[in-house]
């Protein structure tokens, strides 16, 4: 019945008639939301952020901008100051100046004291009572400032402002306490075991696997996928079929059968007397092949090596094992190497690209071992497919990476003009929500996998939801900030103009 339903729906929204009206529904309610709901250009930014609009001044405030309107905003002051006292020179110097602010003014400037039209006695008069200081006042536009949007500022600190004070206060209890949480299930990561079985990746109650249960109950495993020795004989008789038989793994050997056109080539079915789709089973091809070719050579054949052949899904398993483990050498470093240049090209910093890569690996191997925990030890998993973890690898590093960037930019940026703790408490606080959301979201993308029948997908979903999360609210919050901190001025190394800037505004703190 339920079945029925679901096809029902989607012959429904799929249909010629149906999915133009699934199409112009959404149109209709993104259009309808759009008028409704606020425009992000609506929202404004009070001055006085940390008072609320039923405070008086804020009030007052109102009233003020209600009968009193203004065309011009808050003035700034552009100051000149000169120790010695400002000469008539400097002031014609200001005068000019004032000239081409008004002719020419700044984005965002609505009108500047015109001091060009003043004569140079009622200018004087404008000077400080010692003549070192001269004030000019320039209003912004006020319009602009309503446009801005600048999410107002909260009385109370929120988590992640919390959060940022708890990594600036003890960095190095958080540093040790996540490096001892993620090197546990780093550990677990080497107790991991891979299969290449396909056969494994489908429900138990499969036709196919419960097929080859009762097969393997009653017949020789090795029935069901036998593997096929091929090899080149060169015409000369020889002892292959008779040392296989020997071989303590090995239940069967078929006749050899000559090639049709190459009679010299001889192929033989065998029949292992273990599960063909295992581990075990896997590790017995170059077995298999060794003792060919050592019959081979026996017989007087050269280059025997050369001349064997092995085939069957077994021998494809093992293939792509060894392929697997090769690409996992060569595409593990190339990302790690592509990521590393992108990373010292955006943050010029050597020792910041070190951590930020370490810590992310450092996840990743976290992340399978927590993953082979809860899949092994709590759901009696056997084993996990042998190409998850590379997958799971570029998923996993790529968005680790992504979510520390973006963190990390805004510490670099303001660690410009703040001390480095204040920079890191506000680049945590900045960051903290958006990538807690998207974390969130996308984990549970991931963990929709879980609920597919398909056992490899299960796997790849569990490790990749498992990975965001560990990203997104252990590695990102707490250790690259706290490692931040313990480091100080040395995370920006070799970068002297920005370590003199944290130098510059720690002095001044």
């Amino acid at each position: 019945m339920e079945k029925k339903w679901f096809k029902m729906y989607g012959n429904a929204v799929s249909g010629k008639k149906g999915r133009w009206i699934v199409l112009i529904t959404w149109l209709l309610l993104v259009a309808v939301l759009n008028v409704t709901l606020p425009q992000a250009d609506s929202q404004k930014n009070e001055m006085a952020q940390n008072l609320e609009s039923h405070s008086p001044s804020q009030q007052a405030k109102k009233v003020a901008e209600k009968e009193f309107p203004a065309t011009s905003g808050t003035p700034a002051l552009l100051t000149w100051y000169k120790s010695a006292g400002i000469t008539d020179e400097d002031l014609s110097l200001i005068q000019k100046y004032s000239k081409e602010l008004d002719k020419n003014p700044v984005n965002s400037l609505d009108s500047v004291v015109p001091f060009y039209q003043f004569p140079l006695p009622v200018l004087k008069q404008q000077l400080s009572q010692d003549g070192t200081t001269l004030i000019l006042q320039m209003h912004e536009e006020r319009a602009l400032k309503k446009r801005r949007t600048v999410a107002p500022q909260k009385s109370k600190a929120g988590f992640a402002a919390r959060l940022g004070n708890l990594i600036v206060k003890k960095p190095l209890h958080l540093m040790v306490i996540t490096l001892l949480f993620l090197g546990v299930f780093a550990f677990f990561s080497t107790k991991i075991i891979y299969t290449y079985d396909t056969l494994s990746s489908f429900p138990k109650d499969m036709p196919s696997r419960e097929g080859f249960k009762i097969i393997s109950e009653h017949f020789n495993p090795g029935d069901l996928a036998p593997v096929q020795v091929i090899v080149q004989t060169d015409g000369k008789a020889n002892t292959v079929k008779e040392d296989l038989q020997k071989v303590s793994f090995v239940e069967l050997v078929s006749k050899g059968i000559k090639g049709s056109k190459n009679s010299n080539i001889i192929s033989y079915n065998i029949e292992m007397n273990v599960n063909p789709y295992s581990n075990k089973a896997m590790s017995h091809i170059p077995d298999l092949r060794n003792k060919v070719e050592r019959s081979l050579k026996r017989a007087g054949i050269t280059h025997a090596s050369d001349k064997v052949w092995i085939g069957g899904l077994t021998a494809e398993q093992y293939d792509t094992e060894q392929t697997t483990n090769q690409d996992s050498r060569i595409i593990i470093p190339i990302v790690i190497s592509i990521i590393a240049v992108l990373l010292l090209a955006y943050l010029r910093s050597l020792t910041a690209t070190a951590y930020l890569i370490g810590t992310v690996l450092l996840s990743f191997f976290s992340v399978l071992g927590l993953g082979w925990v809860l899949l092994h030890y709590i759901f009696g998993v056997e084993a996990i497919q042998g190409f998850i973890p590379l997958y799971a690898f570029v998923f996993i590093v790529a968005l680790g990476e992504d979510y520390n960037i973006f963190m990390i930019s805004s510490i670099w940026k303001k660690s410009k003009q703040l001390p480095l703790p204040q920079a890191i408490k506000e680049g945590v606080a900045e960051s903290g929500s958006v990538i807690t959301s998207a974390g969130i979201i996308l984990a549970g993308t991931f963990a929709i996998l879980t609920t597919l029948p398909i056992q490899v997908l299960v796997h790849f979903g569990t490790i990749t939801a498992i990975g965001v999360l560990l990203d997104t609210f252990i590695v990102r919050p707490l250790l690259v900030p706290s490692i931040t901190v313990l480091l100080g001025k040395w995370a920006f190394w070799p970068s002297k103009q920005h370590i003199e800037a944290v130098e510059r505004n720690t002095a001044h703190e």
